[in-house]
């Protein structure tokens, strides 16, 4: 794949970064905002995903830009949402995908190595 020399800059400094914590980006991701097992003060952050849990989300699909290690694609699929990660990391990828794996959602998620200029779908995401 051909980059622009800022693609090229982020993805040898994430491949680097997931390089260097890969066993903390391999484990599992907190699901806390989705099943509010621990009550968190009020934030945008959980906000969001209280929502999105009102919602009939199954059959739904969900674009992840810049997915990283897959925590939000994971809890999105941990809502019943089918997602596309897409990131620039290969290092990245692989620890998204270990990590669906380890929850069981690696069926509601494509984890794809791309830029996003580059993404290879149509508008349907």
């Amino acid at each position: 794949m051909d980059y622009t020399e800022r693609q090229l800059s982020e993805k040898n400094h994430y491949d680097k970064f997931y390089s260097l914590f890969r066993k903390e980006y391999t484990e599992k991701v907190n699901l806390d905002v989705v099943d509010r097992s621990a009550e968190k003060p009020y934030n945008a952050y959980w906000k969001i995903y209280d929502l999105l849990k009102n919602n009939d989300l199954s059959g739904k699909r969900i674009l992840d830009c810049g997915c990283g290690a897959g925590e939000h694609s994971i809890r999105l699929a941990a809502l019943g949402l089918n997602v596309y990660g897409v990131d620039i990391s290969k290092m990245a990828i692989e620890c998204a995908r270990q990590r669906a794996r380890n929850h069981g959602v690696e069926e509601q998620i494509i984890f794809s190595l791309n830029t996003l200029e580059k993404m290879p779908f149509d508008d349907k995401y």
